[in-house]
């Protein structure tokens, strides 16, 4: 992952642990740099045995756009999806679960 994001050496530090209900959402904002030195921000999607629809992450820079969608993901997978400090990003309405 360092590699791809063009870094020598990457660390993880754990800032928040967001888990959204039916009708939450986080508004598209820009993540506040919290560490000297701080590149990008991990997201990783854990969905417990809880079937949902909605809460999609959504990735903007420039023209771009990426989604992540979990929804579909099994208990036992594990998604993640890295973007630079500079992103804005949001996380769509949880229709249900």
């Amino acid at each position: 992952m360092a590699q791809a994001l063009g870094v020598r050496r990457l660390e993880a530090w754990l800032h928040n642990l967001l888990i959204y209900g039916p009708g939450q959402f986080f508004k598209p904002h820009q993540d506040t740099e919290r560490h000297p030195g701080m590149v990008a921000t991990l997201v990783l999607v854990l969905v417990w045995p809880s079937p949902h629809i909605g809460g999609e992450l959504r990735v903007v820079l420039g023209d771009e756009e990426g989604r992540l969608a979990s929804q579909h993901l099994q208990a036992r997978d594990l998604g993640w999806f890295s973007f630079y400090a500079d992103c804005r990003h949001e996380v769509l309405p949880v229709e249900e679960g």
